[in-house]
């Protein structure tokens, strides 16, 4: 019985040991697979992943670019619109200019027709003439009385002059 046991037990053993050789084998192959498959699959991560950062540095560019655009267009905007308000105030300047110059014309056209009708009024015009006679009165009289002190004058000095011989003698 010994004998019979040793044969059944090789026989097992050895259908054992070619169970375990070909799952060994099966082993190895499906670990050749799975490395295939890992190394296919990370290398296409891999490409994805440079992909990704190629398409995050355009789009950081982009937006960089379009950052950069968006401030030259509001300092084109800012820009244009203080350009706009010294315009602006620059017309609004001008109105008033213009405003002013035209209430100054407006005025002395006013002053030129009344002047106009002051002496187009012989009320006016006899009230005008009399002022102008009594100026020319003082006027007058003014002269008068320059040349008297003219003459005044001239005697003082005559006397000054006499009284200077008499005491000079």
């Amino acid at each position: 019985m010994a004998d019979s046991w040793e044969p059944f037990e090789t026989r097992e053993i050895e259908q054992m040991r070619d169970q375990i050789v070909e799952h060994s084998r099966r082993v190895r192959e499906n670990l050749g697979l799975v490395l295939e498959w890992r190394r296919v699959h990370l290398s296409r991560l891999d490409e994805e992943r440079r992909m990704l950062e190629a398409d995050t540095q355009k789009h950081n560019l982009f937006m960089s670019q379009f950052d950069q655009w968006r401030r030259q267009q509001l300092n084109e905007m800012w820009g244009s619109q203080a350009y706009l308000d010294e315009n602006l105030r620059r017309f609004l300047v001008i109105c008033e200019e213009k405003n002013t110059q035209q209430d100054r014309r407006e005025k002395e056209l006013c002053d030129r027709e009344e002047k106009v009708k002051r002496l187009q009024n012989p009320t006016y015009l006899k009230r005008h003439d009399e002022e102008m006679m009594a100026l020319r009165c003082f006027a007058s009289a003014m002269l008068v009385t320059d040349l008297k002190l003219q003459d005044y004058t001239r005697k003082l000095r005559q006397n000054m002059t006499e009284c200077k011989k008499w005491i000079a003698k």
